[in-house]
């Protein structure tokens, strides 16, 4: 009895913490999803979901999981030229893809607010058009596990942040350019504002031969010769407390005047 007890609970942890991985990681990305299946299928079949048009298509817009697990099924976007039922002309149709198990629901996930590297696992041809079912269009509603992305951790979101790689809570974008002015280039050497040692003057080689964090190109005390040494200021600190320490040795030391006699 306890041996099973025990058994169960290691199986409720390791299910818990699979399904925890998967809305962390992968389905907390993207704003909408649907679901689809059961399907009419006896073998695995390769199933094709309409898109609207427009939609994205790049590898990781959509997302597909298999219902009460965490396996990824590896989808496709196949974009093919078929007849249009009421043009009778021919247009663009895409449809998404994915090798699809008899009884079995699946959750689709589409429109990522950032890239997430979905980790698939063997996949096979979803190209080949012999045996494509089609099914009918979705209903697509929000996925309530969608977390707004904030990468730069500046309370942000990514979908609003003019800067959503580099932390910049106030947003300022003095040239209105809808780049945040920590994420601009404004002299285009290729380097961004902020690493750049030198904003207004391209220095592609950030040159700071004084080590005052500005560049040379922008220094306006770069010629003098404090900048290039600083240490001679201090020299010339020492020399004129000696010169005083002398002052006051012979001042301290010399004979004392007699006075005129009248």
């Amino acid at each position: 009895m306890v041996f099973r007890i025990g058994v169960f609970v290691l199986f409720a942890l390791t299910w818990t913490q699979t399904v925890s991985a998967v809305d962390d990681t992968v389905v907390s990305v993207y704003h909408e999803n649907t679901t689809v299946g059961p399907f009419q299928i006896l073998v695995p079949t390769v199933v094709e979901v309409p898109l609207e048009e427009g939609t994205a298509v790049s590898q990781n817009a959509y997302v597909v999981v298999e219902n009460g697990t965490s396996e990824y099924i590896y989808s496709l976007v196949h974009q093919s030229y078929q007849t249009g039922v009421t043009s009778g002309r021919m247009e663009l149709f895409r449809g998404l893809r994915f090798l699809a198990q008899p009884k079995t629901v699946y959750f689709i996930y589409r429109n990522p607010d950032r890239f997430v590297n979905v980790p698939y696992g063997p996949h096979g041809d979803l190209v080949n058009d012999v045996g494509i079912q089609p099914i009918l269009p979705p209903v697509w509603v929000k996925n309530v596990a969608f977390l707004q992305a904030d990468s730069d951790g500046d309370i942000v979101p990514n979908l609003n942040d003019n800067c959503p790689l580099v932390a910049n809570a106030d947003q300022k974008d003095i040239d209105r350019n809808g780049v945040g002015d920590e994420c601009d280039d404004y002299d285009r050497d290729q380097i961004l504002n902020v690493n750049d040692n030198c904003i207004n003057i391209p220095n592609q080689t950030q040159r700071d031969i004084d080590h005052d964090g500005i560049g040379d190109e922008c220094d306006d005390e770069e010629s003098r010769l404090t900048e290039r040494l600083p240490w001679v200021p201090w020299v010339g600190i020492g020399i004129a407390l000696a010169v005083l320490i002398v002052l006051f040795i012979l001042v301290g030391t010399a004979p004392k005047r007699k006075g005129v006699s009248k």
